[in-house]
């Protein structure tokens, strides 16, 4: 027997490329969809190249940000303090835990 578990999951787009964040819509606010965007490029995740795509929930009062890195990128100095610079941008502007 099989069960099917879904969510209703919503996409905004953003910039030349139309970089994507997709989310819970009533469990992220759009302010807080904008920080997220705005770090992201800040960050220079989304930008003009090509399309990035980002999704955002809430969980247990914290944010989670899933991003899309390639896994020979991933163990990089440079994309790990991208990563955690991103993470404490991000904690700063929506005062929560992400």
């Amino acid at each position: 027997m099989l069960h099917f578990c879904y969510k209703i999951v919503f996409k905004l787009e953003f910039g030349e490329t139309s970089n994507e964040i997709y989310f819970d819509k009533g469990n992220v606010s759009l302010e807080e969809i904008k920080s997220v965007e705005s770090i992201l490029e800040l960050s220079a995740y989304y930008g003009n190249d090509g399309q990035s795509s980002a999704r955002l929930e809430r969980e247990n009062n914290a944010m989670i940000l899933k991003l899309l890195v390639l896994a020979g990128y991933i163990d990089k100095p440079e994309i790990k303090s991208t990563l955690q610079n991103m993470h404490n941008s991000l904690e700063y502007n929506l005062e929560t835990k992400v």
